[in-house]
């Protein structure tokens, strides 16, 4: 039910939103609660240049109202969920993971003899 809450959620902010601030955002993933009553929506920008994260969680919110209305038209459920946005950290967090990972080494590397023999004893 969330992946699909996601989907129409996705269709309406592309192919209807028009405030500019959510020209760049891209839904990762939504969590509803178990009465279906509530929306998590994760949210992250494609393109930092434009736009800041709080002007475009308040361009999400903004049009929250217009969302709600349009997975009621489309999915015909009993209830529709309200949302709430926010930035998704996961995949921020993700690449400062591996960037750490690349930065540590785990040894000193082994270093080639002047001679041209490796450091290995046979």
């Amino acid at each position: 039910m969330a992946g699909e809450v996601q989907r129409c959620l996705a269709e309406a902010l592309l192919h209807h939103a028009r405030d500019p601030r959510l020209g760049q955002v891209n839904l990762t993933r939504v969590r509803l609660t178990p009465d279906l009553k509530l929306a998590t929506v994760y949210f992250l920008l494609l393109s930092d240049e434009e736009f800041s994260r709080e002007e475009a969680l308040q361009g999400l919110e903004r049009a929250a109202p217009f969302f709600r209305k349009h997975v009621a038209d489309t999915m015909q459920l009993r209830y529709t969920p309200a949302f709430r946005f926010f930035y998704d950290e996961e995949l921020d967090q993700a690449r400062r993971i591996d960037s750490l990972i690349r930065d540590t080494r785990i040894g000193p590397e082994p270093t080639a003899d002047p001679d041209g023999e490796d450091d290995f004893d046979a």
